[in-house]
């Protein structure tokens, strides 16, 4: 009789035939990754809200939170999703290595974007580590592209470069299309940040044709910004401007936040390039709105320094203090030295103008 009711399946595989798959959970995450990576999210969390519910098992439980987590992730949540990651990572069976790996690349994702650059370093190298004792190829590629990400953030472009190229390369030989589309991207971002511009346009312009190819949307779109942000090193601003709009089309279709605030401060500089004033505040306030609501502490100091200049090109000296120093303590609080050391320059300058004005008004009775 006990023999008879352990064969018998459990809720949890009741519920993966309500859904029309196989009682294997492997077809879940699937299922539920390809609504996720669609951007179906009332979908996704349907599918969440239900596996939680007949979930039996630590491990089983562990897997959703996993995958709760990069819901959360993807919808900007970035604290209910460390929430989920970190309870998973306990919850989770010792012998399950590949969610173990794919927690701890989230764990350090989440890191690097809320801008702890070392943080992210630490738990990318331990994914690695673990990577490389189980000889798993394809989280050692996961691991490194990680890494190259972290020490961009960290501008130690040598160091990225060296990892993303290790990336690329075991992504070539595992033959993943677009994985190999996402290191080209970044190939292409590292080169054009130490000032390799002809290369930079190639790299892109591969991913792009990749993206393209794979149909992904998302992907796409970060690249289009990428492009936007080429063509405004090089003074294309037409061009730059085009890269932008498309790129904040399909983030608006898809309903994704975190990547706007990005594309709309670079077209508030461009607005400010032109001296279009009113446009330019437009959309920097309107980033460091989605900034502050994503808690994105450095998205917000940066666009604050924007207005800091948007403002000192106007002369409007009170509104230039208050955002310097605003930007200043966000920066303190980030522990980042070189930016607390570029605003206090920024400051000085600021009183240095504002006396200067301040005399020549005084001289010519102004």
């Amino acid at each position: 009789m006990v023999e008879a009711a352990l064969a018998q399946p459990s809720c949890f595989d009741f519920w993966l035939e309500y859904l029309h798959l196989q009682p294997d959970f492997v077809q879940w995450a699937e299922t539920f990754d390809v609504a996720r990576v669609s951007w179906q999210l009332d979908l996704c969390w349907r599918l969440l809200r239900e596996a939680r519910r007949w979930a039996e098992t630590p491990s089983q439980r562990g897997i959703i939170r996993h995958y709760e987590g990069m819901f959360h992730a993807q919808g900007g949540d970035w604290a209910r999703a460390e929430q989920c990651y970190r309870t998973a990572l306990e919850e989770i069976s010792p012998t399950d290595v590949e969610t173990r790996l794919a927690l701890l690349g989230e764990l350090g994702m989440l890191e690097r974007i809320r801008g702890n650059g070392r943080a992210a370093l630490e738990i990318h190298h331990q994914q690695l580590s673990l990577a490389d004792f189980y000889g798993a190829a394809e989280w050692q590629a996961e691991a490194l592209g990680q890494l190259g990400m972290d020490y961009e953030l960290l501008n130690n472009w040598s160091q990225a470069q060296g990892a993303l190229q290790r990336a690329f390369s075991l992504y070539q030989e595992l033959e993943d299309i677009e994985e190999t589309a996402g290191c080209t991207n970044r190939l292409g971002l590292v080169a054009f940040r130490q000032g390799r511009l002809e290369e930079a346009v190639t790299y892109l312009k591969r991913a792009r044709s990749l993206f393209e190819q794979l149909e992904r949307p998302y992907e796409l779109a970060q690249v289009e910004g990428n492009l936007g942000d080429l063509a405004y090193a090089r003074g294309e601003w037409a061009r730059a401007e085009q890269h932008y709009h498309t790129a904040l089309t399909i983030f608006d279709a898809l309903g994704v936040v975190f990547d706007k605030v990005g594309i709309l401060n670079n077209l508030g500089s461009l607005a400010l390039a032109r001296e279009d004033w009113e446009q330019a505040y437009g959309f920097y306030k309107e980033s460091l709105a989605l900034a502050r609501d994503l808690g994105d502490q450095r998205e917000e100091r940066d666009v604050l320094i924007n207005l800091g200049v948007a403002s000192l090109r106007q002369n409007r000296w009170d509104e230039v203090a208050r955002y310097y120093s605003h930007a200043l303590t966000l920066t303190r609080e980030l522990r980042d030295r070189r930016a607390s050391w570029d605003l206090r320059r920024r400051q000085l300058r600021l009183w240095l103008l504002h006396g200067l004005d301040w005399l020549s008004r005084k001289v010519t009775g102004g």
